[in-house]
C-alpha cells in the first residue's frame, strides 16, 4: 500500500475485511464502498474513516448532479452474474468472519476444526448455502489475505 493509501486507514477500528475491501475500492470496484458500510454497521463497528470520505464525496457528486444515477458512484449491482452468485460474492467477507470467529473458539478445551461440519453449520446459520460454498467463499477471502499479508 501506499503511504497515501495508509493514511486513509485506521488501526484501531479496520479489520482485515475493510482493509481489504479498500483495497478493493481504491482499484475500481465502486461497490466496495457500501459493502464496506454494511459490514461495519452488521458488526457494530465504526464506519471506516475512508468509507466515510468516499461516501461523502460520492453523495456530494450525485445531490449536485455529477452523475444522473447512484449507480455511477456505487456501481451497478449484480453486473453481469446470476443474482445468487451475486448474493454469494457480496457476503464472502461475512462468511470468512463467521467461519473464523468459531474456529478460533474453543469447544471442551480444544479448538474447532476447520472442517465440513464448520462450514456446513455456518452455511446452514447463514442461508448461504452448502459447505462447499462456505468453504469455496472462505478460501477465496483467506487467499486474498494471504497474498495482502503473508502467512495468517
Amino acid at each position: 500500500m501506499t503511504p497515501e493509501e495508509l493514511e486513509e486507514l485506521d488501526p484501531a477500528n479496520d479489520d482485515d475485511v475493510t482493509i481489504e475491501l479498500h483495497k478493493a475500492y481504491r482499484t475500481g470496484r465502486k461497490e466496495a464502498l457500501l459493502q464496506a458500510i454494511e459490514h461495519s454497521v452488521l458488526n457494530h463497528k465504526p464506519i471506516p474513516r475512508w468509507a466515510r470520505h468516499a461516501f461523502d464525496e460520492a453523495y456530494t457528486y450525485v445531490t449536485r448532479g455529477g452523475a444522473r444515477s447512484w449507480d455511477a458512484v456505487f456501481g451497478k449491482p449484480h453486473l453481469g452474474k446470476h443474482l445468487r452468485t451475486s448474493q454469494q460474492e457480496n457476503r464472502k467477507y461475512e462468511i470468512y468472519q463467521r467461519v473464523k470467529r468459531l474456529h478460533d473458539r474453543k469447544w471442551r478445551g480444544k479448538q474447532i476444526p476447520l472442517d465440513e461440519y464448520l462450514f456446513a453449520h455456518v452455511g446452514k446459520r447463514s442461508g448461504i448455502g452448502s459447505a462447499t460454498v462456505v468453504k469455496d467463499l472462505y478460501y477465496q477471502v483467506e487467499h486474498a489475505l494471504r497474498i495482502l499479508y503473508g502467512p495468517l
